[in-house]
C-alpha cells in the first residue's frame, strides 16, 4: 500500500477546492444568464441577513457575502434597466 506524501495530499485537496469553486461560479453564472439574477441575488441577500448573528455568531463573512450579492444585483439591475 502506497501512502501519499503530505505535500501531495495538500496539492490534491487544493485542486479539488479549485474545481468545486469553479463549479459554484458556473452555476451562479448560469442562473444569472437564465434571467434569474434578481431573485437569485435577493434570496442570497435574505439568507445572509438572516444568518448573521445565528451561524458562527456575528460573522463578518456573512456581511461580506451580503454585500457581494448586493453588488451583483446592482449589476443585474443596471443591465436590465439601461
Amino acid at each position: 500500500v502506497h501512502t501519499l506524501e503530505p505535500k501531495a495530499v495538500e496539492t490534491l485537496r487544493n485542486g479539488i477546492r479549485a474545481v468545486q469553486l469553479w463549479a459554484r461560479i458556473v452555476r451562479k453564472l448560469a442562473l444569472l444568464g437564465a434571467g434569474f439574477g434578481e431573485g437569485f441575488c435577493m434570496g442570497n441577500i435574505i439568507k445572509y441577513i438572516k444568518r448573521y448573528g445565528m451561524k458562527q455568531g456575528y460573522n463578518r463573512k456573512d456581511i461580506l457575502k451580503l454585500i457581494h450579492y448586493a453588488i451583483i444585483m446592482l449589476h443585474v439591475h443596471d443591465k436590465e434597466n439601461n
